[in-house]
């Protein structure tokens, strides 16, 4: 095509224009309410990029360790959020690189020459030297810019609903060391005052062999306790990757959770990560079938370059406009598994929804039990227990009881007191789990 065309850009113009009017495209009402929570989770992103990636080394209390400094080791050096934040990071670069207009292509020919006769040499040669650009029609740099954008929407905000997941995980084992440590204390106590006993018995040959049995009992039973607060050290430490220097936690069992009502906590999962990740995704897969459908708009390449005629010592312009044909591939299967997606991630958000509020629900049930459980053990039958054995106890030194009676009452009160520790470090297990289903960020 050669420079005998008068204004050949004029209809390279008008085709760009009229894509860029196809490009326009509704606004999803998925994304309503998803970029405030997009943006408070981009706060909270940790950047892990190779080249700012941390080498400190991990350094924890040997002494007691507290809960906010146990989540800080897990936000510092988790590798499952670590390879979440990444993600994010992948979908940040991905947005950038999306905005990328197509390179341009420069080409260059030879023609008329190695032949015979006239053509035999290179003096009857022509060559051509082009430029050629792709023109994307139909707002495909648009709507892949908005794909990518949705997508990373939706990445941010299941990193958001991993971290609640983790902040969960880190407070269950967290409770379980601090169990585990307070019934190493309670069996350790049973170990003192059954050695105790025995030494005050030795007048009496059969009560003597009996506090002997009781004392090995309750040394088995610390043995197991230790080994158990070993193992839960362990799972602890494990979740940011090191061996346990720490030798205990604080307790706080005794600090029953609140319990706000349900309705309250229901109103929020419209906003919980979970849901709001769907969603989101709803909105991603929306951009994709928009993608899609752009991808069939066929690109426009006009190329503009020179001819040198060796022969004639002349050079000429050569302008050119290339435009695929869609007689074969119109794309209509990615059209339509486009279509798809955005059905499959409709059904995802009801699920999700009903996910997030029936988790809630159950675990404010069992959160509301394990409080009353506890309440009840501690603050009435556990006091009940010990005055009636300090009662079996006292008669028994006025001659009013024999051994057996408290023995029985001694057991019937450790018993209430190992039930106690359970429900109490229960309540807590519970009320992670509503913490993570009520809310939309950690706040440790």
């Amino acid at each position: 095509m050669h420079a005998r065309w008068k204004n050949p850009l004029l209809m390279v113009s008008l085709a760009a224009s009229l894509g860029a009017c196809a490009a326009t495209q509704p606004t999803s009402p998925y994304r309503s309410g998803v970029a405030s929570i997009d943006r408070s989770v981009t706060r909270s992103v940790v950047r892990t990029t190779p080249e700012t990636e941390s080498t400190s080394p991990i350094t924890e209390s040997a002494g007691r360790l507290t809960f906010d400094r146990a989540w800080s080791l897990v936000l510092s050096h988790n590798p499952e959020l670590a390879a979440a934040a990444m993600e994010v990071d992948w979908h940040d670069a991905m947005v950038r690189q999306s905005g990328a207009l197509p390179n341009p292509e420069i080409e260059m020919t030879a023609e008329n020459f190695g032949g015979s006769s006239e053509t035999s040499g290179f003096d009857s040669a022509e060559t051509t030297l082009q430029i050629a650009q792709t023109i994307e029609l139909g707002g495909k740099r648009a709507a892949r810019r908005e794909s990518a954008r949705d997508e990373r929407r939706a990445v941010r905000l299941a990193f958001a609903d991993e971290r609640l997941s983790a902040a969960r995980d880190a407070r269950l084992a967290y409770v379980e060391v601090a169990r585990a440590q307070r019934s190493v204390e309670n069996a350790a106590d049973r170990v003192d005052a059954a050695r105790e006993a025995a030494a005050t018995l030795a007048d009496d040959a059969a009560a003597v062999a009996a506090a002997r049995v009781e004392t090995r009992q309750v040394e088995i039973e610390l043995r197991h306790a230790r080994a158990e607060l070993k193992r839960a050290r362990h799972d602890l430490a494990a979740m940011w990757g090191n061996e346990p220097e720490f030798t205990g936690v604080v307790d706080t069992l005794d600090q029953l959770p609140a319990l706000p009502p349900i309705d309250e906590l229901l109103d929020r999962t419209a906003s919980h990560p979970h849901v709001a990740a769907a969603r989101a995704a709803v909105a991603a897969a929306e951009t994709g079938r928009d993608l899609a459908r752009a991808e069939a708009v066929p690109d426009l390449t006009p190329s503009f370059g020179a001819r040198r005629f060796h022969e004639s010592d002349e050079t000429a312009f050569v302008v050119g406009l290339s435009l695929p044909l869609p007689l074969f591939d119109r794309r209509s299967g990615e059209r339509r598994a486009a279509q798809i997606r955005v059905r499959q991630a409709r059904e995802a958000l009801r699920s999700a929804e009903i996910e997030v509020r029936n988790q809630l629900v159950q675990a404010h049930e069992a959160l509301a039990a394990a409080r009353n459980e506890a309440e009840v053990l501690r603050n009435e039958i556990l006091p009940d227990a010990r005055q009636a054995f300090d009662d079996a106890a006292d008669s028994h030194r006025h001659g009013m009881l024999g051994r057996p009676v408290v023995l029985s009452a001694k057991q019937a009160w450790r018993e209430v007191e190992a039930r106690t520790i359970d429900a109490l470090a229960e309540c807590q297990r519970w009320r992670a789990e509503v913490d993570r289903w009520s809310r939309t960020s950690v706040r440790y």
